[in-house]
């Protein structure tokens, strides 16, 4: 910080020749008359008395010699810059050799008087100018290492201040903890309110971090949502916890948005700073695994990182890898799960269900590979593959005017569905098949309608204009509401299991049933209960009204070829 106002010069002289230093002393004097201005001088004979003089009260500028007894050359500038990094400094000299100019510079010094020149005029010439030039370096330094929104540090400064306390940690000083903390459907603020009130949201999140900071501690946005807080002399777990829990009780106060109607939540990761770490970039990675843990729990949660989340994230790296050669080799295939009429268990369509096995032979089950898939963006490519595995599966079967052909679903993506180009790209892969539409249908889940509605809709009305069905796939459990049902284009709705499972037991399981079929009746779609696994589920689900069933009761989810078997037989899933 510049210690100077406009009518006060506030100078440190280190200079150890007395008639030099007399010399300066008159040259000060006259300037400040000149500039109708207080000069406020302190001086010191050494590097050391200089360095003890700004411990007890800092300057505006300074004014140091090469040649003291203490630092000779360039090596009390560096010392001096290193410490008050802030303090401008001016070199006098009594040389005036001008390959000087670099070193003064390179040295953290703003500028240089030859001592044959110490003329009031061009010294105040001299140490306004290396004060301007401070100034702007810090200005500049600020603007480099601050969010222009919050005010907090970015991204770069923070990682540095990591470092700092990482060697800190290393040399046993002190231990520090990381925070990174996200902002829960932070795009719903936008779209919903306006990115003005998402940008308020940040800057109150930013405020109420600060006031709960000690002095050591900073605290940064590192994104567009995420925030980063470094604690400092946090040696456990349990202060750790605490003092994230300080931070989170800040934040309490704009966790309600709208009147209420619109909650804030978030997630964070934490990750201990301890003696022996080697790698900043390591330490980063670590809050972002236990991080990652947080985000799949659904109200505010603070996890801390342990070595499990490296080996979990680790796997899903090698995975990540062998699923983009893995995509282009195709051995990602569909196994296919009858849909059955809920009155005489006929065969009415099928669900194709995405499965991997990998070159080793093994399986990687869908729960595993499809947040992988989307995470990675190699969802759409995937999605796309398996479409036209489909496609030319059921071409095939057209090619023979002996096989029956059913209508069969294929999943699709929240981030297929948000892309402007999927319907058109959806429809061509049909086309080029030659395959009639109503022999497709596409099954969403309700997440799909979280963002970008507009888009979505726009992509459902034209895939079911050309003849494509619409489903909702695990209605109940997302964000949607009943709405949906009335705004979007759909022809079937399907039941999630965890309604299935109670039914015929539970009243209100019943009664959600009935309402959905009812639903179902007055605005033309159908229903469609999954995951039946009794005989009682299916006959109450009969009798509440359903259209079809499926489930592990009719059928597992059988390979095409299985699937091919079974409906060249008598077209129903016989059970015992």
């Amino acid at each position: 910080m510049i210690h100077n106002s406009p009518k006060t010069l506030s100078i440190l002289l280190i200079e150890d020749n007395p008639a030099d230093r007399r010399l300066a002393e008159i040259a000060l004097d006259e300037a400040a008359m000149e500039g109708h201005m207080i000069c406020d001088l302190r001086t010191a004979g050494t590097l050391a008395e200089g360095l003890a003089c700004l411990q007890e009260a800092t300057c505006g500028v300074i004014l140091i010699d090469l040649d003291l007894p203490d630092a000779k050359g360039l090596d009390g500038v560096r010392r001096l810059h290193a410490a008050y990094p802030d303090i401008p400094i001016v070199v006098l000299t009594g040389l005036s050799d001008q390959s000087l100019t670099m070193g003064v510079l390179e040295a953290g010094a703003g500028d240089y008087l030859e001592k044959s020149d110490m003329r009031p005029k061009a010294l105040l010439r001299t140490l306004r100018y290396a004060i301007e030039r401070k100034a702007m370096e810090c200005r500049l330094v600020e603007l480099a290492e601050t969010d222009s929104l919050t005010g907090l540090l970015n991204r770069r400064a923070f990682l540095a201040n990591v470092e700092v306390a990482r060697l800190q940690a290393a040399e046993g000083l002190s231990e520090s903890a990381i925070l990174l903390i996200d902002l829960d459907r932070f795009k719903d603020i936008n779209d919903l309110f306006g990115h003005q009130t998402g940008d308020e949201v940040l800057v109150a999140i930013a405020d109420a971090i600060k006031t709960v900071l000690s002095e050591n501690d900073s605290a940064a946005r590192i994104g567009g949502d995420e925030f980063a807080v470094l604690l400092r002399n946090v040696a456990t777990e349990e202060a750790a916890f605490r003092r994230t829990d300080e931070i989170l009780a800040a934040l309490k106060a704009i966790c309600m948005l709208n009147d209420g109607r619109f909650g804030v939540h978030f997630s964070v990761g934490v990750s201990l700073i301890s003696y022996g770490e080697t790698e900043t970039s390591t330490l980063i990675s670590r809050a972002d695994h236990a991080l990652y843990k947080s985000k799949q729990t659904k109200d505010t949660a603070v996890v801390l990182y342990d070595a499990q989340m490296d080996a979990s994230f680790n796997e899903k790296q090698v995975l990540k890898q062998k699923m983009a050669a893995d995509i282009q080799q195709n051995r990602f295939y569909l196994d296919f799960q009858p849909i059955v009429d809920a009155g005489n268990h006929s065969i009415v369509a099928a669900e194709g269900l995405a499965r991997w096995r990998g070159e080793d032979g093994a399986l990687v089950g869908p729960v595993t590979f499809i947040p992988i898939a989307e995470e990675s963006g190699m969802i759409a490519t995937l999605g796309g593959r398996l479409f036209e595995d489909l496609c030319a599966c059921i071409s095939k079967r057209f090619s023979d005017q002996k096989n029956v052909v059913i209508p069969i679903s294929i999943n699709v993506s929240p981030i297929q569905a948000r892309d402007p180009g999927f319907a058109v790209r959806f429809i061509n892969t049909i086309e080029r098949h030659a395959i009639p539409p109503q022999y497709i249908n596409i099954e969403l889940t309700e997440s799909s309608f979280v963002h970008s509605i507009d888009v979505v809709q726009t992509n459902l009305e034209m895939i079911r204009h050309y003849g494509v069905g619409v489903q909702i796939d695990d209605f109940g459990t997302g964000y949607s509401s009943l709405s949906l049902l009335k705004d979007l284009p759909f022809d079937a709705v399907k039941i999630d299991r965890s309604f299935v499972q109670d039914v015929g037991k539970v009243v209100w399981a019943d009664a959600i049933v009935k309402a959905l079929v009812d639903m179902g009746e007055n605005l033309g779609f159908r229903t469609i209960a999954e995951g039946i696994e009794t005989e009682e589920q299916a006959l109450a689900l009969r009798d509440l009204g359903v259209t079809c069933l499926q489930g592990y009761y009719f059928s597992r989810p059988i390979s095409r070829e299985a699937f091919a078997t079974l409906l060249s037989g008598d077209g129903y899933c016989n059970v015992a």
